[in-house]
Formats: structure tokens, C-alpha cells, sequence
């Protein structure tokens, strides 16, 4: 049956199914009230169930709602840019460019500060408030992977710690007042 999903003995029946998409879908981000859903795919497209929005040039990787602003959402692509989002002008108003591919995106809850994972291992902090040239919206790099990093999360507690996670094995906890290394190391997986 559509829409099933098995999870342990419970059968969860979806209510509703979202169609759309050309390509597998690789990020989906519902807002804080849990009123609206967005999704990105690797047909380059952001999707709501009402609008179709198209900026990107290559797989759209993750997507965010705006903590500040709920009528903004921000994805991250392949094509090196972090586009934001004004949902009734269905339009970026912001496009971040990269030198590197993303993989990954965090919006900070409190202040709205953007943490990327890229496939050159680093992390950068950028501001999304800020206007100005290529690069030089990026706030701080954090450095310390060994391989492309796969996920960055804010901590829902601590406005200046978040942890990353990589394709060598490790996940880090990081302290943007520190920025020079992880405070911690936390190993043990044995594959990405």
C-alpha cells in the first residue's frame, strides 16, 4: 500500500504523498509549526507542494527553513551555491557563491548563522545577512576532517558548538569561539 512505512510493529499510513520531482529527492525540511514541507532533489529543483522553484544548476543537497524568517527557506547544491529563498516572491533574493561543492547545510536557531559541509573537508560559517563578493561572506573555516564532510548540525542548546561528521570515520564537536581545532574526536565507525 502507498505510503506505508513499517516501523517496528506499528503501521504508520502517510497522509499525505508529495509528487513532483523528476529525480531521486535528497533533503525534505518541514517548518517549526509543521505547516509547510520543502524538499530538493537531484533534478536541481526546490519544491513545495504549490510551487516549483528553479536557481540551481546541479543536485539540490539540503535544504533549511530560516529560523529567522519563516517565509525563507536556504539550499545548498553541487553547483557551489547557497541560494535563499523568499517562498512568496517563489525566488532566491540571496545567492552565496562557493568554490567547492556543498553537502551539506545547518541554520543556527538562534542567530540564523549558516554552517556548510563541503567535499573539500572543511566547514564553513558564513553570514546570510551579509552582501558583498565571492568568498567574502564566509565568516570562519573550520578544518580537520581528513575527507568529504557528510552532515553539520547546530546544537539545539549552545548557540557556539555543533558537531560535523565525515566520510573518514569521524564525528567532530566543534566551538566557533575556538576555531582552531575540534574540542572533541569522537571515533569508531569503521566505514563513511
Amino acid at each position: 500500500m502507498e505510503g506505508n512505512v513499517k516501523k517496528g510493529q506499528a503501521n504508520i499510513l502517510g497522509k499525505t504523498v508529495l509528487r513532483g520531482h523528476e529525480r531521486s529527492v535528497e533533503c525534505v525540511a518541514i517548518n517549526n509549526d509543521g505547516t509547510r514541507a520543502i524538499s530538493g532533489s537531484f533534478d536541481k529543483f526546490v519544491k513545495t507542494p504549490m510551487v516549483t522553484l528553479q536557481a540551481h544548476k546541479e543536485a539540490v543537497v539540503d535544504i533549511k527553513w530560516n529560523p529567522l524568517n519563516a517565509g525563507q527557506a536556504v539550499s545548498v547544491s553541487w553547483d557551489q551555491q547557497i541560494l535563499v529563498w523568499d517562498l512568496e516572491m517563489a525566488g532566491p533574493i540571496t545567492n552565496l557563491p562557493s568554490n567547492r561543492a556543498f553537502s551539506a547545510l545547518s541554520l543556527n536557531p538562534k542567530n540564523g548563522i549558516a554552517l556548510t559541509a563541503s567535499t573539500d573537508s572543511f566547514i564553513r560559517m558564513w553570514d546570510l545577512k551579509s552582501k558583498g563578493m565571492k568568498g567574502s561572506l564566509v565568516k570562519n573555516t573550520y578544518c580537520g576532517h581528513l575527507a568529504w564532510v557528510s552532515d553539520v548540525c547546530w546544537s539545539p542548546l549552545n548557540e557556539y558548538l555543533f558537531c560535523s561528521s565525515s566520510f573518514d570515520g569521524t564525528v567532530k564537536m566543534w566551538d566557533t569561539r575556538s576555531p582552531k581545532a575540534a574540542l572533541y574526536d569522537l571515533m569508531g565507525h569503521q566505514d563513511r
